[in-house]
């Protein structure tokens, strides 16, 4: 599971650790996936103040939609690290540190 969903989801507690197994939110259309809290955020974040397209935001950015995916699976060959590596670079210079926590304080509806 993602780093992303798993903390959007209120799995873990900390941004970055991930929670075994897939993601409930995932969805697959055919050979394509897609994030269900992005989609439709408010079937996976209830209670959450922030409407639909600031949760759509802050999830976006914290899954670097449109970067490539970060999650290698349970065994990874070295292509999939290397391939992760170029994602983590590309994400860290499309966001800035503020994006990020303003997104991390937005799906955990904080101020």
């Amino acid at each position: 599971m993602c780093a992303a969903g798993s903390f959007g989801l209120r799995l873990v507690n900390e941004y970055g650790r991930r929670a075994p197994g897939p993601c409930p939110a995932l969805i697959e259309r055919g050979d394509k996936l897609s994030c269900g809290v992005i989609e439709r955020p408010l079937d996976w974040l209830r209670g959450n103040r922030r409407g639909p397209s600031a949760l759509r935001q802050a999830m976006s950015i914290l899954v670097g939609a449109g970067l490539g995916c970060d999650e290698a699976g349970p065994a990874p060959t070295e292509a999939d690290l290397s391939a992760l590596d170029e994602v983590r670079v590309r994400f860290l210079r499309r966001f800035k540190a503020a994006e990020i926590e303003a997104a991390v304080r937005a799906l955990h509806d904080r101020e």
